[in-house]
């Protein structure tokens, strides 16, 4: 009798053990893929955080780029005042002057976000690094602080309470609340950029037809040494085109007839492509902010990524910033 309850106590026993091994193998697992799918998360923030970084530097290019525009349309105005005398009003400069400022204040505010995604992933530690904080206390004082261009539409809603929002992503050590928290912010920058695409294609517009009327003058007065669209032809060989003052009815009056034609023939055709190309950058641009909310938001979800690697309509955006 007590070797037959022994026996029993025996067999109770290896299954007691048998089970907790079996629950520990089993809590193993779950840790394991709790692990990997943590890994992951902190794969997709990572990735995320850098992709966000390329696409906002970008940003800051294509908006200094057109910084730059302004500040050579208000140069090409005085310009054609002195030189044509046409009417350039204070008030139209000081228009001008405003649109170039807040042009720039969205280029820094570009920087801002460069910098503060380029830190996101450090949030997941134990305290957020001075850098980040910084960037997000800078960005969201942007955010708050930017005004509508001139003759351009009404801000997005979503701007200003962004900028109240991402200021307290320096204390969010969660992944995914952080995400949350630049998902609105970068939501109200492609909102503003697709509101304001149409305006910044009107300014380079305006800056490259100014130009290309002033170049197009300057032809026409002989202002301009055209012998140097000889050069393509005339550098292979270590020649270098001469200056030529035509005198009436000499070969050098027929090749300075033709040599003006030629001229304004490629007044037209860079025109057009570089229009063209500002026009690409402006839609790559818009693309590649849309790209990144989709992607972002998907991490504030905890969804899958649903893409990998810089937006690829940015190029288009390098080409132009390049070119210009």
């Amino acid at each position: 009798m007590i070797l037959k309850e022994e026996t029993e106590m025996a067999t109770i026993g290896v299954g007691s053990r048998r089970l907790r091994a079996k629950a520990l193998r089993g809590l193993c697992l779950f840790l394991c893929f709790g692990l990997l799918s943590a890994c992951k998360t902190s794969d997709d923030a990572k990735a995320a955080a850098s992709q966000m970084a390329t696409t906002a530097q970008d940003l800051v290019a294509y908006y200094s780029a057109l910084a730059t525009v302004m500040e050579n349309t208000i140069k090409l105005e005085q310009l054609q005042s002195a030189l044509l005398g046409t009417t350039f009003e204070a008030q139209d400069l000081a228009q001008l002057q405003q649109t170039e400022e807040e042009i720039q204040k969205r280029s820094n505010l570009a920087k801002s976000l460069q910098s503060l995604s380029a830190g996101l992933t450090k949030l997941t530690g134990s305290t957020a690094a001075t850098d980040v904080s910084t960037a997000a206390n800078k960005l969201g004082t942007e955010l708050v602080t930017i005004k509508e261009l001139p003759k351009g539409p009404p801000l997005p809603a979503a701007l200003g309470e962004a900028g109240q929002a991402i200021t307290r992503l320096a204390q969010e050590h969660d992944e995914r609340k952080a995400a949350a928290l630049m998902d609105g912010t970068i939501t109200a920058v492609s909102k503003m950029f697709t509101a304001e695409k149409p305006v910044c294609q009107s300014l380079y517009t305006t800056y490259f037809v100014l130009a290309d009327s002033l170049a197009e003058e300057s032809i026409k007065r002989n202002w301009v040494e055209e012998t140097g669209l000889l050069t393509p032809a005339l550098q292979p060989f270590g020649l270098s085109p001469a200056a030529v003052t035509p005198a009436a009815g000499t070969p050098a009056q027929d090749l300075s007839t033709v040599l003006s034609k030629y001229a304004q023939q490629q007044l037209a055709t860079q025109a057009a492509a570089q229009e063209a190309a500002q026009q690409k950058a402006s839609e790559g641009m818009d693309q590649a902010l849309q790209e990144m909310q989709k992607r972002i938001h998907a991490l504030a979800t905890g969804s899958a990524m649903p893409s990998r690697g810089s937006p690829v309509s940015l190029a288009d955006v390098e080409a132009w910033v390049s070119k210009l």
